[in-house]
């Protein structure tokens, strides 16, 4: 299908008969985008861009040949999210600072992995690296300890291998003296 559209050619007399009857790809883009900047005035760009990738991705059925790029955009963006979330995470558009503040120290605080700690004032200050505790016995720290039964700390199974090995040399001690006797 790609090659099919990459080997259609449009005159401008086409274009223009086409124009006439129908809005473009762009003005129809643009009437979109401003019923939902006047309805909803809250949503950031990036929250636009990230609703206008996915739903190409969800007119893949009617549109197929739009699959693959949509899934290139929504590869892209997900690779923007995670490596630039300061610049995708809603600072640009019509947003309310006061509530995109909010939103970047509750991840802040929630995010364990972050070396920053959250003063009152909103400011970020380094958290100390967590030290290492030492085991408190051989036991945790991997070390074998002997159980109760005063054998050598190894699991149930391995210890019944061992008891019946013990009891074949024992089988095996008694026929040899069985036979040295007869």
């Amino acid at each position: 299908m790609d090659e099919h559209l990459a080997k259609i050619t449009i005159s401008e007399e086409q274009m223009a008969e086409i124009d006439d009857l129908y809005p473009s790809p762009t003005e129809n883009a643009e009437l979109v985008f401003k019923h939902l900047r006047t309805e909803h005035p809250e949503l950031t760009n990036w929250e636009l861009l990230c609703f206008a990738a996915m739903y190409i991705g969800l007119v893949g059925d009617e549109y197929p040949w739009l699959k693959m790029p949509a899934m290139a955009i929504n590869r892209l963006l997900h690779i923007l999210h995670y490596k630039y979330p300061e610049k995708t995470s809603g600072t640009v558009g019509y947003v309310d600072e006061t509530l995109h503040k909010d939103r970047k120290i509750k991840r802040q605080r929630n995010s364990s992995s972050d070396s920053k700690a959250i003063r009152s004032d909103g400011k970020a200050t380094k958290r100390p690296k967590k030290r290492r505790k030492k085991p408190r016995n051989r036991r945790e720290s991997g070390n074998r300890v002997p159980d109760r039964r005063g054998q050598s700390g190894l699991s149930e199974g391995n210890l019944a291998r061992q008891e019946n090995a013990r009891r074949t040399q024992q089988r095996i001690a008694d026929s040899d003296r069985d036979e040295k006797t007869s």
